[in-house]
């Protein structure tokens, strides 16, 4: 019998994990509930832990059976993402700050590990994943003392550097649909079957909004979806970079009294190099405000400064907005976009109800139902 890979024994540990349907509940205020849960789980989680890193890489296969089955891991993935979020919350609950950061970064090599191997579903799906880290590590920032602040800049950078790269994960997805003869062929979601909101987290009304959006994606040019694609990568992958440039400005504030007038006073002594804008590939916009407080963040799709104008994803994805660290944060109760569709703006309504807790799930069912129709293309 074949030794099982890292990967397998991930999702084995994902899938042992009990009373999984608890985790929303437990994950946000529920102090207690949190606690037993993550006692509860304590084995599958250490399992899981011990079995991340670079070695960990999805086993891809070339054959018309591997997709259905490798989508069934999915659901036990984000599971295990959210028993660390759950686990990191807890944490952060009781003022243990390091061990915050340290489930922050665990995260982050799942995140990884989703990708790494796998193809453009798997990438997705990490991204979410990724999401869920960042979303952990940028909110408890000011909590992290100096030598956590340093630990977590040079692993950030680690993580950065073993990321899969977006064109890598292409290649590969494209290798493996012509492998499998995979064509395009029209497809109407529109008509899609409804799913219990009990199983997929998205109610009714979500569901249609996702799957109108998801006709709206097949329909584009095949350039047009490729660039969607690598935008929401590089969305990750920025926010990721500009925590690294957050923490060491930070770091030194706390050292000399002021924020640095230019990013490249950060380099040698807390950064070897500035992380670069993956947008753009040039340095991120910086402006220090006195000394006090600082502007941080990306043109985003645009790849031109907006004069650090803050808004949320779609506004960014439009053109309307630059990407900060906290984007997510801002979520304004009418977020419309000018020049597009009712369907965006409605999408981005569906989205602001429900993304916390179903990132994974809004990768997982939008592509899975792509890709079973012959419609994803990369």
């Amino acid at each position: 019998m074949a030794t099982a890979t890292p990967y397998e024994e991930l999702v084995e540990s994902a899938a042992s994990l009990t009373d999984t349907d608890l985790i929303a509940d437990v994950d946000g205020r529920d102090i207690a509930g949190a606690s037993a849960f993550l006692r509860q789980n304590h084995v599958a989680l250490e399992s899981a832990r011990r079995v991340l890193g670079p070695h960990c890489a999805v086993p891809l296969r070339y054959d018309e059976s591997f997709y259905s089955e490798h989508c069934d891991h999915f659901s036990h993935l984000r599971n295990l993402a959210r028993a660390l979020r759950a686990d990191a919350r807890l944490a952060a609950h009781n003022h243990e700050y390091q061990a915050t950061a340290r489930i922050g970064l665990e995260i982050l090599e799942l995140a990884n590990a989703v990708r790494r191997g796998g193809l453009v579903t798997d990438l997705l799906v990490g991204i979410a994943i990724s999401g869920i880290a960042i979303e952990i590590l940028r909110k408890n920032r000011t909590n992290f003392d100096q030598a956590t602040r340093h630990s977590l800049i040079h692993e950030l950078q680690r993580l950065d550097d073993e990321r899969e790269q977006f064109a890598t994960v292409l290649v590969r997805d494209c290798d493996w649909e012509a492998a499998l003869g995979y064509d395009d062929k029209p497809c109407d979601f529109t008509s899609q079957e409804l799913s219990n909101p009990k199983d997929c987290g998205l109610s009714e009304e979500q569901q249609r909004a996702l799957f109108q959006l998801m006709q709206q994606i097949v329909d584009l040019p095949k350039a047009d979806q490729q660039k969607m694609y690598l935008d929401i990568d590089r969305r990750s992958l920025a926010s990721m970079r500009m925590l690294i440039i957050d923490l060491a400005l930070r770091d030194r504030c706390e050292s000399s009294g002021f924020f640095a007038e230019h990013l490249s006073a950060l380099v040698p002594e807390l950064l070897p190099r500035v992380p670069v804008d993956p947008f753009t590939d040039t340095s991120f916009i910086y402006r220090s405000v006195g000394g006090t407080s600082f502007h941080l963040y990306s043109t985003g799709p645009k790849m031109s400064d907006g004069g650090g104008k803050i808004g949320p994803w779609p506004l960014v994805a439009a053109g309307c907005a630059d990407l900060y660290l906290d984007a997510d944060d801002y979520w304004p109760k009418c977020c419309e976009v000018p020049g597009r569709q009712g369907l965006v703006n409605r999408m981005a309504s569906a989205i602001r109800r429900c993304w916390r807790r179903s990132r994974a799930k809004l990768a997982t069912i939008a592509t899975s139902r792509l890709r079973r129709s012959g419609n994803i293309v990369d």
